[in-house]
Formats: structure tokens, sequence, C-alpha cells
């Protein structure tokens, strides 16, 4: 890397053994083909696709990604209440969760090569959300607010349903973060760009796992659910067209302003490293 620009990859919803796997596969080729600086994964759907376990958290860390966001299933596995709680300087839940939840909404990653700040942040959407949120657009300014002077650049993984909000947010958050990424949906959207306050923005990421399912459910499950109106499990969908969805983003290190982004669908196959 340069001094003065920093390159992040940002990848969206992991689904499951697949999308570890896919990234096991690529990683060397991220690292040192792509010339990765940071690497941040959402992988709040990491172990079977609803929920992550700590042991897979902890995989995912140990193999390379630096900081690990997560969402509405955060708490769908039992053991990540401790956990959240002994390993929020690598992975973080929404920050506008109510007061006293296990964990941390947002943490300040220092490369440790260049010394470079960043501070990475979690917040969740609430237009067709469960659950009891403070409001996320708030939650940013005070984040914003608690950021260490040193620290110039500031990265969003919000969780949202709805790309209108997850647009609005960007667009609230545009000369103040230096990139908001919408995660969630699991549907990698067109809008891509960095905008005038020199903020990049994308509404989702799209997921890491296999495309050619139903935003990675077994295909037949989530037919027959539509088709019949009856309720059925979801169970993790296998196919042929694995993908790692995502952004790849240039940062200016003395400004915080984004120099580019570029949504990227990257096949773990094709991630050839000499």
């Amino acid at each position: 890397m340069t001094t003065d620009r920093l390159r992040v990859l940002m990848l969206g919803d992991f689904v499951g053994r697949p999308a570890r796997e896919g990234l096991k596969q690529a990683y060397s080729y991220i690292r040192n083909t792509l010339n990765i600086d940071l690497l941040i994964v959402n992988a709040e759907n990491a172990s079977g696709g609803n929920g992550i376990v700590p042991k897979n958290a902890v995989e995912l860390h140990d193999l390379g990604v630096d900081v690990i966001t997560l969402g509405d299933h955060t708490f769908h596995k039992r053991a990540m209440y401790d956990f959240l709680d002994q390993a929020s300087d690598w992975c973080i839940r929404p920050a506008n969760y109510p007061e006293g939840t296990s964990g941390s909404g947002s943490l300040v990653w220092k490369d440790p090569r260049s010394g470079t700040l960043v501070q990475v942040c979690n917040v969740m959407g609430r237009v067709f959300m469960q659950g009891s949120l403070d409001c996320p657009f708030r939650k940013a300014d005070q984040l914003l607010q608690e950021k260490p002077e040193a620290c110039v650049m500031s990265i969003f993984d919000f969780h949202a349903e709805a790309s209108s909000e997850a647009c609005a947010f960007a667009q609230y958050l545009d000369g103040r973060a230096s990139l908001v990424a919408g995660t969630h949906t699991h549907v990698q959207t067109a809008d891509a760009r960095v905008q005038a306050g020199g903020t990049a923005m994308i509404s989702d990421l799209g997921m890491s796992g296999y495309l050619d399912t139903v935003i990675g459910m077994d295909t037949s499950v989530a037919l027959e659910r539509f088709i019949s109106g009856m309720p059925r499990a979801y169970k993790l969908g296998s196919g042929t067209l694995l993908r790692l969805c995502g952004v790849l983003v240039e940062l200016d290190c003395t400004t915080g302003k984004a120099l580019s982004i570029e949504a990227v669908q990257l096949d773990p196959e094709a991630c050839v490293y000499p």
C-alpha cells in the first residue's frame, strides 16, 4: 500500500459454509492481487445461513478478516452474548440496539503497517425491521462525535431492508463518512458511487454464497413457501454460482474522502494467486 491511500474490500452477508470456504479459496488473491489493506465482512448469517457462532467468527478472523459486522440475526445463537463482549475489538453488532446490549457497535481499526486509524461502525435500519432500535441517524451522529481526533476515516455497515432508508442514510452522512454500505437484502444494488461530499456508497453489498439460490436458501423450499403460502423451515441452498459480493474502495488517508468505489462479485475459483 501507499501511505496516502487505503484500499478496502467490504463483503456482504456471508451465507453459511459456502461463503466461508469461498473466502478461504480467494483470500491470497484478495490480499496480494487486489492489494487490500482492510477487509470487512458482514457475517451475521455465516453459520448455517441463520446467525453466527463464535467458532465461525474466530475462523474468519484467524483467516485474515480484519472486522466482522453483524445485523438482525446477531443474537440468534446464544453463545454470541458473552462472545461479543470478548471480541469487541474486531467483531461488532448494530450500535443502535438498546443500551446494555452485549458487545459494541463500533471500533477503531489500526493498520499494522502504516498506523492509519479507521473507525468502523455497524448500524441497523428500522423500516420493515423488527425489534426496538434507537434512531440510526442520531446514533450515527453520536458515533462520529466519539471518533478519535486522529481518525479521519469512518466506514458504516448500514444493515437495512429498505433501499430508500439505506440511500437516505448514505446521503445523510455524505461528507462526514468515508464509506456507507448497506447489507441485509442479499441482493447487490447498482448504485455504487462516490457522492458529492466524498462519501462512497452502495445501498446493498449483496451476499456471499451461491447466487443461484433464493438469497442463499434452498430454492425448492423457498418456492414451496411462496406458492403454497404454508410455513416450512428454510435450509441452506447449494448451487454452482458461488460469489463473494461487495465493494472495492480506495480512500484518501489525509482527507478521509473516497477516491473510488467499484462493485465486485468475486468468483473464488477464478481468484488465483501464484
